[in-house]
């Protein structure tokens, strides 16, 4: 089983609803659904971008980093970000690929979206701590 079959396989119900949704409601009609989209995924850019900084700011005020996946390349600022970058392309490669009527997409994008948040709130809080 790949990732993409994952996300992407459409259920019945939810293309039953797809076309009959009204445009402009997050989530739902085309508009709605492509708005829904890329704006998780401005959302997971922005989310990314201040996990960096916050982490940057963490190692230089003494901590450490306890991402097992990260910790080998965050000792250099752009070591991290082109790992950061590079899985925001797959994210929106994936995005591309998988067609409007999934709605497994918004709902995988706002999970991480979410994560990401818990992850800026933990690294605060340990910058308030360090500093």
């Amino acid at each position: 089983m790949n990732f993409r079959s994952l996300l992407c396989v459409p259920v019945q119900h939810e293309l039953a609803l797809a076309p009959s949704a009204p445009d402009g409601v997050l989530g739902r009609g085309l508009l709605g659904t492509l708005t829904a989209r890329w704006s998780l995924v401005v959302t997971l850019v922005v989310l990314n971008a201040l996990d960096i900084w916050t982490t940057h700011v963490v190692l230089a005020n003494g901590g450490e980093e306890r991402n097992p996946v990260m910790e080998p390349v965050v000792d250099e600022f752009w070591h991290g970000v082109l790992v950061k970058m590079l899985c925001l392309a797959v994210v929106a490669c994936l995005l591309v690929r998988c067609p409007r009527e999934i709605r497994r997409v918004e709902w995988a994008l706002a999970a991480v979206c979410g994560w990401y948040l818990v992850v800026v709130a933990w690294n605060v809080t340990v910058i308030a701590r360090l500093v």
